[in-house]
Formats: structure tokens, sequence, C-alpha cells
């Protein structure tokens, strides 16, 4: 009797895992989180020149930043807030999906307030909560957006924005590069040019939670 074991039988490999598709409002979420990244970045001080690396689509003139402001939608914001860059109706290619963005900051604080409304059928056909946490992840996925942080502690507060309640999310931590005591605060509603996306990010030694609160009790 031979000992030799008998030769193994090839198994068949088995099947590569199906790829799932990318939906077209992941798509146009990830394209917004780059440009949204891209603006914090240049409101940051980190990109200098100013609004001529977006071309014609943006300005940086204070007027001009404050009545796309209110195409978007009727805030009043502290004025230490300074206007710094905005777009209207912004395209963005091979999307469907359009913008218009308004970014003011406090500066040398580094605190920002950003208004984003946009419009288009991937973002229109996205339930508002799933559009709400994709649009963050993918904004803060990039270098840069919304003042980088580590979170410690996050919760959400019903405010009610134009008569109806909304959630926002209150995040606190630390600021990656200075280790300042940071806070972030974002919501969604529907705003008169589109969903639109509040962010505010600023030093916690700064500003408490209520004092964005009043801030957001504005919005008109």
């Amino acid at each position: 009797m031979s000992m030799n074991p008998p030769p193994a039988e090839p198994q068949s490999a088995a099947p590569p895992p199906a790829r799932r598709k990318m939906g077209t409002g992941t798509k146009v979420l990830l394209t917004l989180g780059v440009v949204f990244g891209a603006l914090l970045l240049l409101c940051c001080g980190v990109i200098g020149g100013g609004a001529w690396w977006f071309g014609h689509s943006f300005t940086q003139e204070p007027a001009a930043v404050r009545q796309i402001t209110d195409k978007i939608v009727a805030i009043h914001l502290p004025p230490q807030f300074a206007p710094v860059v905005a777009g209207d109706n912004v395209s963005i290619p091979f999307t469907g999906v359009s913008f218009s963005l308004a970014v003011y900051a406090e500066n040398p604080a580094g605190n920002t307030i950003m208004l984003a409304a946009f419009r288009g059928k991937g973002i229109e056909n996205m339930p508002q909560q799933q559009l709400q946490v994709q649009l963050k992840q993918s904004m803060a996925s990039q270098p840069g957006g919304a003042r980088q942080m580590t979170v410690e502690e996050s919760h959400q507060r019903t405010i009610t924005v134009r008569g109806k309640p909304i959630a926002f999310t209150f995040s606190t931590g630390k600021e990656f590069q200075s280790g300042k005591p940071w806070l972030q605060v974002t919501g969604m509603f529907q705003g008169d040019s589109g969903m639109t996306l509040f962010t505010f990010s600023g030093d916690a030694s700064q500003y408490r939670e209520n004092q964005v609160v009043e801030i957001i009790e504005t919005i008109r």
C-alpha cells in the first residue's frame, strides 16, 4: 500500500466580492467635500492669494459676499466675523449639482462660520439625515476641513430654524495643530437657495454652546 497521500484537489478560487457601486449622491458629496475643504484651507490662511484659485466663480469683495449670503438665508452674524469668500450658483462638473457658499472669519483667532446651499438631483433625492451625515464626513476627511480636531464629546441639540425643529451637532475636542479646546457646530435646513449647511468652527475658550445657538436663532 502506498503511504503517499493522494494529491490535493485544486480548490476553486472564491469569486471576488462584488464591488459596491458608488451612488450619485455619494459622488456629489465627496466632490463637495473637496471643494469645501479647499475653501476652508483658504479661509484659515493655509492657501494665500485669495479666491483667484477658484477662477471667477468666487469673490472676496465684502459687499458681494454679504449679497450672496442674503440669497442663501437671512442671518445676523456678530460684527467680529468679517466676510472672507463667497460663490453663487457654482456648478460642480459631471455631477449636475450647483451650490452657493459664504464664509466669514474672525481673525486672527481663526474662528469661522460657513453657510453652503446646494441643489441638484443627486442631493434632492437623498434623505436629509443621510445627506447631512455624509456631507459632514466628506468635509471632515479633507485636509484642513472645518479645522480638523480630535472629537472628545459630541451631542445633538434641537433648535427651531425657520419655524422647524432642526437637529444641530455640537462637538468639542482639541484642534490638531494648536491643541486648543475647539468647538464645532453643524446643522442642515432648507434655505432660500436649497438645502443649507451651517458650520461654526471656533476656539471653545472664546465661544460657548449658547453663544452659537444665539447666532443660529437669528436665521430667518
